[in-house]
């Protein structure tokens, strides 16, 4: 949302830029636990928003795929 305005950025922008490298520094030793036991179940998810945004009716769609209930990066 932020990199729509990476045009013409504002201080507000920046702001939240600041928000969001602080909140990646804080989860930096996060990791993901994927099971072992499973025999490797991928189940993939996806929805869309037609003209959705309310500031320039664009469209905007997104998935995220799980393999054994954990999300694959």
């Amino acid at each position: 949302m932020v990199s729509r305005h990476a045009a013409t950025p504002r201080q507000a922008h920046m702001t939240v830029v600041k928000r969001i490298f602080h909140y990646l520094q804080g989860t930096s030793d996060y990791k993901l636990i994927y099971q072992q036991d499973k025999a490797g179940e991928l189940v993939v998810y996806s929805d869309s928003d037609w003209a959705g945004d309310k500031t320039d009716k664009k469209s905007m769609s997104g998935f995220i795929a799980m393999l054994n209930g954990s999300p694959v990066v």
